[in-house]
């Protein structure tokens, strides 16, 4: 099992903010917020960012836990296909996020960190139906990154 690398969280935030470029106010105001939340509240100086790139069948990123997810943001590629993505911790869905809409952002945001303590991490994946598990199409899955840090 391969320790998970994390860096200053102002090169995270850095990337974070590259990767939403001019998107939604709304999710933009709600990242710098969690910003805050973390350096004040928690003192979170390391981060990892975990981009993630037109997922269609699921993605392994060799994340292997235990850590917290913090947020989760995603845009969808200029297709009317719906795609859900998932993130799934050993065979249990910890988070979904529909993209029903081309051009559509969705984002989670844990403030208390979600725990991800299977030593195998979580998988990326994107389905057509928020119950199902017919994978995407490539061109129809979101684009995106994760936001984790340390095991609490």
């Amino acid at each position: 099992m391969a320790a998970i690398t994390y860096e200053s969280a102002n090169l995270v935030w850095q990337k974070v903010n590259s990767s939403m470029g001019d998107g939604n106010p709304c999710a933009k105001a709600a990242f710098k917020a969690l910003k805050y939340w973390l350096s004040e509240q928690f003192n979170v100086t390391d981060l990892r960012y975990e981009g993630f790139a037109d997922i269609d069948t699921g993605i392994d990123p060799n994340l292997d836990g235990p850590y917290q997810i913090y947020a989760v943001w995603g845009k969808k590629q200029a297709t009317a296909t719906d795609a859900w993505l998932k993130l799934r911790d050993n065979t249990t869905v910890v988070v979904s996020l529909p993209f029903l809409i081309s051009g559509e952002e969705s984002f989670a945001i844990f403030p208390l960190g979600l725990d991800i303590a299977d030593t195998q991490g979580v998988t990326f994946e994107s389905h057509t139906t928020s119950a199902g598990t017919t994978d995407s199409t490539a061109g129809d899955g979101p684009t995106g990154f994760v936001l984790i840090g340390a095991a609490k």
